[in-house]
């Protein structure tokens, strides 16, 4: 399943560990920040340590300045 499709984060790649079904994103239609971030279920599935969760999308928009990021 491609990032883009994913029904789950909308393709962030990360959901709000409150609400796991919602995307960990303000941007994003029905998205949720209210808990930390962590891997989409459906398509950031982790196989341990040598295969971790994708970062990429949420770290590329990290305001360094201010030590705050948000997930597009």
């Amino acid at each position: 399943m491609t990032k883009s499709r994913c029904p789950t984060c909308q393709g962030v790649e990360w959901v709000c560990e409150n609400h796991s079904d919602r995307p960990w994103s303000d941007a994003k239609p029905n998205g949720c920040r209210c808990g930390a971030g962590m891997p989409c279920p459906t398509c950031n599935v982790s196989e341990g340590e040598h295969d971790p969760p994708r970062t990429g999308e949420v770290i590329s928009d990290v305001d360094v300045s201010r030590g705050r990021g948000r997930a597009r």
